[in-house]
């Protein structure tokens, strides 16, 4: 595994949502929870000795670091029945952690943290994920704070197909009827190929990751 300066050989796996490719690359984007406690304190554990890079992509208000951190823990409290808490993370090429985005549910899907270190492919499938996630509450729109986004990321929102309510400017939002739409925006990107999962099998992640018993 590797955040940054962190590597194990171990293969990843787990509550695998999809599967990005490029012609170089493959990002697996995952949902934690409650079951994956014990891999998550690991986690957290060895994200607070590692330093993120300063071009980090963030959502939240915070460092990258805390981001990362308060969402991890969000994931440790979070049931594996509970569709309304989404903790998500993506996974370059089976080694490298690369992001992590975490939602809740307030009427509609509020993001409350997002930290990516990678490049647009990370972005977008964590994005992608949660569109898709939110898609199956059925008329839920999925929000981020505007006053809580980094200026690229803004863009990058617009560029998707978010859009700013003229009667609620302090927000980036894709509404109910439109998520179908800014989904196929994503997919359309160039050299973006997604591979979504119907059956959501759970794999124990410390066993798994770092090669310990449960």
């Amino acid at each position: 595994m590797k955040v940054n300066n962190i590597n194990n050989s171990t293969n990843f796996n787990g509550v695998k949502l999809q599967t990005i490719k490029t012609p170089l690359k493959k990002f697996d984007i995952y949902s934690l929870d409650s079951r994956d406690k014990n891999f998550v304190n690991r986690l957290m554990n060895l994200m607070e000795h590692t330093t993120l890079p300063e071009n980090t992509t963030t959502i939240g208000g915070r460092t990258p670091k805390q981001i990362a951190l308060k969402a991890l823990n969000k994931a440790t409290s979070t049931s594996k029945n509970d569709y309304t808490s989404k903790v998500l993370i993506s996974v370059e090429n089976d080694k490298n952690i690369t992001g992590i985005i975490s939602a809740e549910e307030e009427g509609d899907m509020i993001v409350k943290g997002m930290a990516v270190w990678s490049n647009g492919v990370a972005r977008k499938g964590l994005l992608h994920s949660m569109l898709s996630e939110t898609k199956k509450l059925k008329d839920y729109s999925l929000i981020i704070p505007a006053e809580n986004m980094a200026g690229s990321m803004k863009a990058f929102c617009r560029k998707l197909g978010f859009f700013r309510p003229k009667d609620y400017q302090s927000a980036y939002v894709v509404d109910a009827p439109e998520i179908n739409k800014v989904i196929k925006n994503i997919e359309a990107s160039h050299n973006f190929e997604v591979k979504q999962y119907k059956k959501h099998n759970f794999t124990n992640l410390e066993k798994k990751f770092f090669d310990t018993e449960a």
